[in-house]
C-alpha cells in the first residue's frame, strides 16, 4: 500500500471522520488545555449551515452601497481577515461590484495608497478583526475614523469585541457580528470572507451553496470522502518524507494559492512537524524535483496542465482536485 492509502486506512480505524464532525477535541491532542483550545475553534465545520438572513443581508448590504454611489471597498485587516478577500477579487475580477484596496500593512505608502491619495467619497472601509485588539487594524481604524464619515464605515469582528463596541459607539454603518468560534485561517467562509466577497459583486449564496454540498460528501467514510482523501494525501506523503507540497493551478485558480499557502503553513506548522506549501512554481521538467516533493493539481472546466503526467510517470505522488 502507497503512504496515503495507509493514512486513509488509519483515518478510516480511528473514524476520524465521524469523530470530527462531532466536534471531538482529542483528535488532535491528549493534552486537556490543547483539547479545550481546540474545541473553542471548530466552528468553520459548520459555517455552511449560515444562519438564514446572512446571504440576504450581505446582498442588501451589497445593494446599499452602490445605491448610495460607492464604488471602492477599503478592507483593513490582517493575515485570514484580508487574504480570503484578496482571493475572491482576483477569481472573480468582473463580478460587478466595488474594486478592492486592501490595507493590510502599516508601511506609510501603503496607507497613504489605500486612504490618503484616495478619493473617499466613494469609498466604503471594512475593519475587519477578530479580537478587535490587533494592533495594526485598531491603528487602521482610527486613521480612517478621522477622515471618513461614520456612514461609511463597517465592522467584521466577534461578539464583545473592542472593534465591536467601538462601531457601535461611535455610529458606524453596519456590525457584522461574526461567530466566535471560528479563527482566522479558517473564515474564509464566514462573515468575514463573505461580507467583503458580497460588496465585489460575488453571488455568497451560491458560493455556501457550493460549500455546503462538499461538506455533505465530507460526512462519508473516508475512501469516498474528498476531504479525508486529501488529508490522507498530505498527511501519508509528508511522513514518507514528501513534506514539500506543491499546488498547481489554471491561471483562474491560480490566486488560490496565497490562501492555501496561509492555511497548510500555520496549520501544520506546529510542534516541531509540517508541510512546507509551495505555490506559485512553474511546473518544470519531472526530472527537476526531488522525492521531497507531493503535488495537488486543481483542475478548472477543460484547462489542462501539461506536464502532470510526467510527474505521474516519474513516480511523483499527485492528487488532482476537479
Amino acid at each position: 500500500m502507497s503512504p496515503d492509502d495507509d493514512a486513509l486506512a488509519e483515518l478510516a480505524d480511528r473514524d476520524a471522520v465521524a469523530r470530527l464532525h462531532e466536534r471531538d477535541a482529542t483528535l488532535w491532542s491528549d493534552d486537556a488545555q490543547h483539547q479545550r483550545v481546540v474545541a473553542d475553534r471548530l466552528g468553520w465545520l459548520d459555517v455552511t449551515s449560515a444562519p438564514d438572513g446572512w446571504p440576504r443581508r450581505l446582498a442588501d448590504t451589497a445593494a446599499a452601497a452602490r445605491s448610495d454611489r460607492i464604488d471602492r471597498l477599503v478592507l483593513a485587516g490582517m493575515g485570514g481577515s484580508s487574504l480570503a478577500p484578496e482571493v475572491f477579487a482576483k477569481v472573480f475580477p468582473d463580478g460587478g461590484g466595488l474594486r478592492l484596496a486592501l490595507l493590510d500593512s502599516t508601511h506609510p505608502a501603503a496607507v497613504r495608497a489605500a486612504l490618503d491619495d484616495a478619493d473617499l467619497s466613494t469609498s466604503l472601509v471594512v475593519v475587519s478583526s477578530k479580537s478587535g485588539t490587533t494592533e495594526e487594524t485598531r491603528c487602521f481604524a482610527a486613521h480612517a475614523a478621522e477622515l471618513v464619515a461614520p456612514d461609511r464605515m463597517v465592522a467584521v469582528t466577534d461578539a464583545g469585541s473592542h472593534l465591536e463596541a467601538q462601531a457601535r459607539d461611535s455610529g458606524w454603518r453596519e456590525v457584522f457580528v461574526n461567530p466566535g468560534d471560528i479563527g482566522g485561517r479558517y473564515s474564509a467562509l464566514s462573515l468575514f470572507g463573505m461580507l467583503p466577497a458580497a460588496l465585489l459583486g460575488v453571488d455568497v449564496a451560491e458560493i455556501w451553496l457550493g460549500a455546503a454540498n462538499m461538506r455533505q460528501r465530507c460526512t462519508a467514510a473516508p475512501v469516498d470522502n474528498p476531504g479525508a482523501q486529501l488529508a490522507a494525501f498530505m498527511g501519508g506523503w509528508a511522513r514518507a518524507g514528501r513534506d514539500k507540497l506543491t499546488l498547481l493551478a489554471p491561471a483562474g485558480l491560480a490566486p488560490l494559492g496565497d490562501w492555501v499557502e496561509q492555511l497548510v503553513a500555520e496549520s501544520t506548522g506546529k510542534q516541531g512537524t509540517g508541510i512546507v506549501p509551495v505555490v506559485g512554481e512553474p511546473l518544470g521538467p519531472a526530472q527537476v524535483y526531488g522525492d521531497d516533493r507531493a503535488f495537488v493539481v486543481l483542475r478548472l472546466g477543460a484547462d489542462e496542465l501539461l506536464g502532470v503526467d510526467d510527474l505521474l510517470a516519474a513516480g511523483h505522488p499527485v492528487h488532482e482536485i476537479e
